[in-house]
């Protein structure tokens, strides 16, 4: 069934994109729900738990993205692999607008009380007792 969304977001973007509203060329879209797959067999499965606990989340980058920033995209893939909390997406947004401003990432991680943007390192170690996330999630 998650096909059916398929389309419905393909119009919405479209229409978005036709209204000038967002210029493939700029903009960076960061798409949020509050769960992954809940239903098919695939929910009985060890990664079905857990996606039907964890948001899902997906970036969505201009293509002149990676050769402007080739560290920081290099980082965000790197990321797509380590434990992420809404926290961090915080700091890729506060990242993104200090990129804005003067043309660079900066935000230090190393530096942060809690969450790191995804366009700086993120450890393979992370875990969730180390950002707080309860362990039913």
């Amino acid at each position: 069934m998650a096909l059916v969304a398929d389309q419905v977001y393909s119009k919405f973007f479209q229409e978005l994109s036709k209204d000038n509203l967002i210029d493939p060329e700029r903009t960076i879209m960061f798409l949020f729900s509050d769960h992954g797959t809940r239903w098919g067999s695939y929910r009985t499965t060890i990664y079905g738990k857990y996606e039907e606990r964890l948001p899902a989340f997906a970036v969505a980058l201009p293509k002149q993205f990676k050769h402007e920033f080739p560290q920081a995209f290099e980082q965000l893939q790197e990321n797509a692999n380590r434990l992420v909390t809404p926290f961090d997406v915080y700091h890729t947004l506060r990242d993104l607008l200090q990129v804005s401003e003067n043309g660079k990432f900066g935000v230090d991680s190393q530096q942060l009380q809690r969450g790191s943007s995804l366009f700086g390192k993120i450890s393979p170690s992370r875990s969730c007792d180390q950002v707080g996330v309860e362990q039913h999630w």
